[in-house]
């Protein structure tokens, strides 16, 4: 079940919030990334995890098509009806590109971000999948 954001040590806890830099701009560029087709995949959740040697990005996307799924109302419906929302993880994981001012304060930090529709949900990962680079 996907819970807050965690590191290793969670020595620092918290909130976190996100706009798009437009929604649909960066809805689109997230769906690429992941080679996800947003007719039949909505993303839920995305992880957000860097250290200094690399970035992972972890959508947490609902198949849509799998559960006879159109409108925002039916996945709440079917939430309600199951107690819960099954995803499938997928993984992207990107190097480092060098000096991030970040990493000079914190050696790991991890950001969980929920579309607010579905944020007191319960998501349980049933699959997870690694993609490569896309650069």
């Amino acid at each position: 079940m996907l819970g807050p954001a965690q590191t290793r040590w969670n020595d620092y806890v918290g909130t976190c919030a996100a706009d798009g830099f437009g929604a649909d701009a960066s809805a689109e560029r997230l769906y690429e990334m992941t080679a996800l087709d947003p007719a039949s995949w909505t993303i839920l959740t995305v992880d957000v995890e860097t250290t200094d040697r690399q970035s992972t990005i972890t959508a947490y996307a609902f198949d849509r098509s799998a559960h006879v799924v159109d409108a925002r109302e039916d996945l709440l419906d079917l939430a309600d009806r199951l107690g819960e929302l099954p995803v499938t993880a997928f993984e992207l994981v990107l190097p480092s590109t060098g000096f991030d001012p970040v990493h000079s304060l914190f050696p790991r930090v991890a950001v969980r971000l929920t579309v607010r529709s579905v944020s007191d949900q319960r998501l349980v990962v049933q699959d997870r999948r690694r993609i490569h680079d896309r650069g």
